[in-house]
C-alpha cells in the first residue's frame, strides 16, 4: 500500500519578521509565569493553613460537644434529684397528708358501704368471658 501525497512546499518561519513580537512579549510572559508561580505557592500555602485550621476547629468542636453532653447529663441528674426531693416534700406536707386521709376514708366508706356491690358489678372478671363469647357469636353469625 502506498501513501499518496502531493508534493508540497515546505513552509519556513521567518524569525526576522516575528522576532520583534517575541522580543516584546518575552518579558511579559516571564512576568506572567513568575506571577503564576507565586500565586500557586500562595494558594497552596493558604489551602494548607485552612486545612490545618479547620482540622483544629473540628477537634475543638468535638471536645466542646463532649463537654456539653457531660454538663447536660449532670444538669439533668441534678434536676431529677431536685424534683424528686420536691415531690417527697410535697407528698409529706401537712395539707397533703390531710387530703390523703380524707380520700382514704371516703374510699373505705364507699367500698364497705353500698359501693362494694357496684365495684363487683363493674370489675367482675366474668365480663371478659361474656364479652369474648358475644364477639365470637357475632363473628360466626354474620
Amino acid at each position: 500500500m502506498a501513501l499518496i501525497s502531493t508534493p508540497g512546499s515546505r513552509q519556513t518561519i521567518l524569525l526576522g519578521q516575528g522576532s520583534d513580537i517575541i522580543a516584546a512579549l518575552g518579558p511579559t510572559l516571564e512576568v506572567a509565569v513568575q506571577c503564576q508561580q507565586m500565586l500557586s505557592g500562595l494558594s497552596l500555602f493558604l489551602f494548607l493553613r485552612t486545612y490545618f485550621a479547620v482540622s483544629c476547629l473540628l477537634f475543638a468542636s468535638r471536645i466542646v460537644a463532649v463537654q456539653s453532653a457531660f454538663v447536660s447529663r449532670f444538669m439533668l441528674l441534678q434536676t431529677a434529684m431536685l424534683s424528686k426531693r420536691f415531690g417527697r416534700a410535697v407528698w409529706n406536707s401537712q395539707p397533703i397528708r390531710r387530703l390523703r386521709k380524707k380520700l382514704q376514708f371516703e374510699f373505705f366508706t364507699f367500698v364497705l358501704g353500698g359501693g362494694n356491690s357496684l365495684c363487683l358489678l363493674l370489675f367482675w372478671p366474668g365480663w371478659w368471658i361474656l364479652g369474648l363469647m358475644t364477639i365470637t357469636a357475632w363473628l360466626r353469625s354474620g
